[in-house]
């Protein structure tokens, strides 16, 4: 028998909240009402524009009512996504995937090696050990349990969000306006 997505979402949501309580998060608190997380891509636009656009006008809106924990599902036909998924985990090896996040999002148009190298530089990691970790295979591993837990959640592009609350589950998947997030995280806390 075929199950549905709320299926789906309701018998994998205690694994999605355990699994966002060991990822750090991107903004929020880390006892919201509402956890969002977003299943993205660094090189894909409407990713970016999301990250731009809708995710600090939630932050501003709801503050520490929710926590949004963004997962990496890099897609095959973005040659730099893998890459950029990877270096984002190793800024967070050293406390500053926040910080890499914006600054992957910000550099969108010039994905690569050498500005991988030049983020850590700016940042303020340990450079020896951030090359180090872009090809080790925690980071690796790391990469693969989001892209496995992606899996579990049916997501098959980007940017991907899911919205969850004990009581319910809302998903937005695709460039949605601000307004459409609202309406979800609304219904999400009545």
């Amino acid at each position: 028998m075929k199950r549905s997505l709320f299926m789906l979402l309701a018998l994998t949501l205690p694994a999605l909240a355990q699994a966002a309580d060991s990822v750090p998060s991107i903004g929020g608190t880390a006892s919201p009402k509402v956890r969002i997380t977003e299943f993205g891509d660094y090189q894909c636009p409407f990713c970016r524009r999301a990250h731009d656009d809708v995710i600090p006008k939630i932050l501003a809106e709801y503050g520490d009512k929710v926590q949004i924990v963004f997962r990496n599902f890099p897609l095959e036909f973005h040659p730099q996504a893998h890459n950029a998924a990877l270096a984002g985990i190793c800024a967070d090896q050293q406390g500053k995937l926040k910080e890499m996040h914006d600054f992957l999002y910000q550099n969108q148009t010039n994905l690569g090696d050498k500005l991988y190298s030049d983020g850590a530089r700016q940042l303020g990691l340990n450079e020896t050990a951030f090359a180090a970790c872009l090809t080790s295979d925690l980071a690796v591993a790391k990469l693969n349990q989001d892209l496995s837990e992606a899996q579990d959640m049916m997501v098959q592009s980007t940017p991907n969000f899911i919205l969850a609350t004990p009581q319910g589950v809302e998903r937005l998947n695709g460039a949605y306006p601000y307004a459409e997030f609202k309406a979800a995280i609304d219904r999400l806390l009545k």
